[in-house]
């Protein structure tokens, strides 16, 4: 049985689902669909921030930006990155 029917049937039974239950289940659907999560993601990406010939710089610019982030949250659910980090934010310092 998926782990899809498995949660389906959870909440569709008579018996309410503890934290840990849901949380079980809801990892086993990620751990699943991930992998296509993520390429349904990079495809996106590649579809909404293609160049056009009319784009001016700064519309270039933000495309760029956004297929960056797109890139980086599929590489963050992708099984084969489990470990990925988020990129380094610096720390600044207020004294």
């Amino acid at each position: 049985m998926t782990a899809y029917t498995q949660a389906f049937q959870a909440l569709t039974g008579k018996r309410a689902l503890t934290p840990a239950e849901a949380t079980r289940l809801l990892a086993a659907v990620l751990d699943e669909h991930a992998g296509e999560l993520a390429d349904v993601i990079r495809t996106e990406a590649k579809r909404l921030n293609a160049p056009q010939e009319k784009d001016t710089p700064a519309i270039d610019r933000r495309k760029r930006r956004r297929h960056r982030g797109m890139q980086t949250a599929a590489s963050l659910i992708d099984p084969a990155h489990k470990r990925a980090q988020l990129p380094h934010q610096r720390d600044r310092s207020t004294s």
